[in-house]
């Protein structure tokens, strides 16, 4: 019984001196030496002291802490600190679970040093490599920013000549590319709402703007194809005049088209020459 009440004694003390302190836990020791996971970040500096704390089972009563020395900052890194002991009689510093600092931490504010511009040599070469830095994180219109820098510098320098040719054509084909990805997106919107027609001609449009963005157009013309042959058909024959720029390379990506397209094709190339015979006719 008096074992208990000592062991009771010693944990509410220990809790009510803990509280309002700051705690560092051990992480690990050598000697007399401790180190705590807080550092300079933490607000610890050297010559902080306070009380190092060991937590101990008792069989069958539980856990209790207990003090086992007074402790030193000697050393302070950005996170981790080291102390020096003086463990009480009888205590081992191995048995250290955490300290509590008798001063207030206040933890330090760390603040990134605002990033310096990068300096740019005043000649040529210097604004070829930084252009040459810049296409290849593809940021090619800071790249070409470079380059025409360069070139007011050495206006007959055919390598920038030809570093500047490359830069549009990457701008060029990136803007294409970003307006590829709009029209083939509004093609699938009306396609979703059953306006073949208009899917049908934002995707020729797409396949204007962006050529390298076949595979895509001819996966959607595919299912128009097999889907509304017959609308497609229609306004293949109605927009023939617009599509003749384009036709060739549409005929070649439709050459998966179903044997029923085909026969509806056909009619309605037949139905559209003796509408003109007719009209001829009657007049």
């Amino acid at each position: 019984m008096k074992k208990l009440t000592v062991i009771f004694f010693m944990v509410v003390f220990s809790a009510f001196s803990v509280q309002g302190e700051t705690l560092a836990n051990v992480t690990g020791h050598k000697g007399l030496t401790l180190i705590i996971d807080r550092g300079a970040v933490d607000g610890v500096r050297i010559d902080m002291t306070g009380m190092v704390k060991a937590v101990y089972k008792d069989l069958g009563e539980g856990e209790y802490t207990m003090n086992i020395g007074n402790f030193t900052v000697r050393k302070v890194s950005e996170r981790t600190a080291e102390i020096s002991i003086e463990p009480g009689k009888g205590m081992k510093p191995a048995d250290a679970s955490y300290v509590v600092f008798e001063q207030t931490l206040v933890p330090e504010e760390i603040q990134a040093e605002p990033a310096q511009p990068a300096v740019v040599p005043e000649n040529a070469d210097g604004y070829i490599d930084q252009g040459d830095k810049a296409a290849d994180g593809e940021n090619f219109q800071a790249a070409l920013a470079f380059y025409q820098k360069a070139l007011k510098m050495e206006p007959a320098n055919l390598v920038v000549q030809e570093k500047i040719s490359e830069m549009k054509k990457l701008i060029a084909a990136a803007e294409h590319g970003a307006k590829f990805k709009d029209l083939i997106k509004k093609a699938d919107a009306n396609y979703e709402k059953n306006k073949v027609k208009i899917a049908f001609l934002y995707l020729v449009e797409a396949l204007r703007v962006f050529p390298e963005g076949k595979p895509e157009v001819q996966s959607r013309l595919n299912v128009i194809s097999r889907e509304y042959p017959q609308e497609l058909a229609a306004v293949l024959s109605e927009k023939s005049a617009q599509l003749k720029d384009i036709r060739p390379q549409l005929d070649e990506l439709l050459e998966l088209k179903t044997p029923v397209f085909t026969i509806i094709l056909s009619l309605f190339g037949v139905f559209a020459a003796l509408y003109t015979v007719l009209r001829e006719f009657i007049k």
